[in-house]
């Protein structure tokens, strides 16, 4: 139980970090959607190309982040012992005898 809290705390900071980056993202999309309704030119062409860049990377980041929790959980899956299987009764045990009048 030890082992799987901690991998699970320790799963905590690069989920903040994936969300951070998210959060980043959704930013520069709004920049995105702020730069096509500006007049068509060259700085806007250099201003589109940028964001479209940082909104790619801060996507990138939030990929890494993510994948580096998911390594956390399932290393925490990993270590985890099975439960013990129950034994399942079989069919015929759970029957109950007909009584012949």
């Amino acid at each position: 139980m030890r082992r799987t809290t901690l991998a699970l705390a320790s799963a905590a900071e690069p989920t903040g970090l994936a969300l951070a980056a998210l959060s980043a993202a959704v930013h520069h999309l709004g920049h995105l959607a702020d730069l096509s309704h500006q007049p068509p030119g060259r700085a806007r062409d250099r201003a589109i190309t940028t964001e479209h860049q940082r909104l790619e990377d801060r996507l990138g980041d939030s990929r890494s982040y993510l994948a580096r929790a998911a390594k956390h959980v399932r290393a925490a899956a990993d270590t985890r012992t099975p439960p013990a299987a129950t034994a399942v009764p079989s069919p015929s045990a759970t029957t109950t005898p007909s009584r012949s009048l």
